[in-house]
């Protein structure tokens, strides 16, 4: 099933279409929220072609060392601190700034609001840029919307496959700024997206 996956969506460099839809649930309980916490989830997220990111960071691991040794810690510790704070940062900014008109307010560690985005990365391509040639990264991203109080009940689910990351300027050499700009572009069009189906 996941290497069907990338087949569909992960061979094209130029080809992604994100797709966002409704997979269970609907959005109008949460209609008329002014603040709503967020949370973010790796857990057993695919890589590129690899079915799991720590299999992923191994093989970058040994042929960063093989370069330059020690480097490969450095590109470890980089890449979970950028889902840490760089990602989510990104994900956040956009999100209000599509919410800012319906004066609605996401931020992390929220324990007073009633909802929970927790937003789900299921798969990530990092893409490529090597001056001559390039490739967008692209994130799959499943947005769970729970109750803060019990997030076993998941009261809408919404699917957003395929966000494309890129700088279009080509200056886009480091993996994750192409793939914080993938956030970026799916915080906004969910954001888009709840402000016109939960009218």
């Amino acid at each position: 099933m996941f290497m069907l996956l990338f087949v569909s969506v992960g061979l094209s460099s130029t080809g992604y279409s994100q797709k966002i839809k409704i997979k269970s649930g609907d959005l109008s309980s949460v209609k008329g929220q002014t603040s709503i916490n967020i949370e973010y989830d790796y857990e057993g997220m695919a890589v590129g072609k690899f079915e799991s990111q720590e299999a992923y960071i191994e093989k970058k691991m040994t042929e960063y060392d093989e370069k330059e040794p020690g480097k490969g810690q450095k590109f470890k510790d980089s890449w979970y601190l950028a889902q840490k704070e760089r990602f989510p940062n990104k994900f956040e900014q956009l999100m209000n700034d599509g919410f800012e008109k319906a004066g609605i307010k996401v931020s992390q560690n929220n324990t007073e609001a009633k909802y929970t985005f927790i937003v789900k990365t299921t798969y990530t391509e990092p893409g490529f840029n090597v001056g001559v040639m390039r490739r967008p990264a692209f994130t799959n991203i499943v947005l769970k919307i729970v109750e803060t109080s019990n997030k076993d009940n998941v009261v809408c689910e919404i699917s957003s496959d395929a966000n494309p990351g890129q700088d279009f300027a080509g200056f886009d050499y480091d993996a994750s700024y192409r793939i914080a700009e993938s956030y970026a572009k799916c915080a906004k069009s969910l954001a888009k997206y709840m402000l016109k189906n939960w009218k």
